[in-house]
């Protein structure tokens, strides 16, 4: 098992996804109707804008816009999945199901917009890790993602010191809308004193708008999962974020497990329940696993 796992609730069932711990151009898939047992679908190719896997698929000099999805993540929307992953953690990729299911493989998506990130090769749809798609009740799609500001800023440039949560709004489920960083809408740290926030999710529950986010130290005992709240009709238009005293949602600092990290909420089984998974560190061992 690795990290940054996402779970899909579809047609009653349960999709598990983690990053790809190898170079390869590939993810893993895992099925589940109770969210405890899960049974493994197996290890599916991610393919360029031609439909094409990479050759030579042996771990070393593979396609660098295709390799070691990190924190893969899919959507369903209008009768197609989608994936939003950093291959190689430098951009924010969009890919869609070449088998109209959860599973099997995914191909790039080929975006042109002068909105959009066009930097070393066109098809990213912008900079950073750790994307996450949130779709609201009137069907604003909004990517959430971590951003680097400068103190006093409203909107960042990826150059600031101090890294938040932020939304980007989306004009379709794989464009921009607007540019990707002045149109970033600013949200919080999640009370984090660290300058690292990451692996940023967001969901809503009865007119009320949840970030959870990652931070402090990467592999650290004190890496933690806090949380914000906001009231804001819109998330384009809400105000200040809200923090508890204590905002912590899950945190473990000693023993066998600890650095409990970048979970996504689903809806349980029962539509009733609230599940989160996150990854863990084990000190045996050094790997990351499975919690939730």
């Amino acid at each position: 098992m690795s990290g940054d796992p996402y779970i899909l609730r579809y047609n009653g069932k349960f999709y598990l996804y983690v990053s790809n711990n190898s170079w390869y151009c590939t993810y893993r898939c895992w099925e589940s109707l109770d969210l405890i047992h899960y049974t493994y679908l197996g290890e599916y190719k991610l393919l360029d804008q031609k439909g094409r896997p990479t050759t030579n698929d042996d771990a070393t000099k593979q396609g660098y816009d295709l390799e070691c999805p990190w924190a893969p993540e899919v959507h369903y929307w209008n009768g197609e999945f989608y994936m939003y992953t950093a291959p190689h953690a430098s951009s924010i990729r969009v890919f869609k199901s070449t088998t109209g299911l959860p599973y099997g493989d995914f191909k790039a998506e080929n975006i042109y917009s002068s909105a959009n990130y066009t930097g070393e090769k066109n098809g990213y749809l912008c900079k950073g890790i750790d994307a996450s798609i949130f779709i609201d009740d009137n069907e604003d799609k909004w990517m959430i993602r971590p951003l680097r500001f400068k103190e006093g800023d409203n909107h960042g440039d990826g150059k600031g010191k101090v890294v938040y949560a932020v939304a980007n709004p989306l004009s379709s489920m794989t464009k921009l809308n607007g540019n990707e960083t002045n149109a970033a809408v600013k949200l919080s740290k999640t009370g984090i004193t660290g300058d690292m926030v990451e692996g940023p999710f967001l969901f809503k529950r009865d007119g009320i708008y949840y970030l959870v986010a990652t931070g402090e130290q990467v592999g650290g005992a004190g890496y933690r999962l806090n949380y914000a709240y906001n009231d804001g009709e819109t998330l384009g238009g809400t105000g200040d974020w809200s923090t508890e005293m204590e905002p912590n949602l899950i945190l473990n600092t000693e023993g066998e497990y600890y650095s409990y990290g970048h979970g996504a909420i689903t809806v349980g089984p029962n539509l009733d329940s609230y599940w989160f998974p996150y990854h863990m560190a084990r000190s045996s061992n050094g790997l990351r696993i499975l919690g939730i």
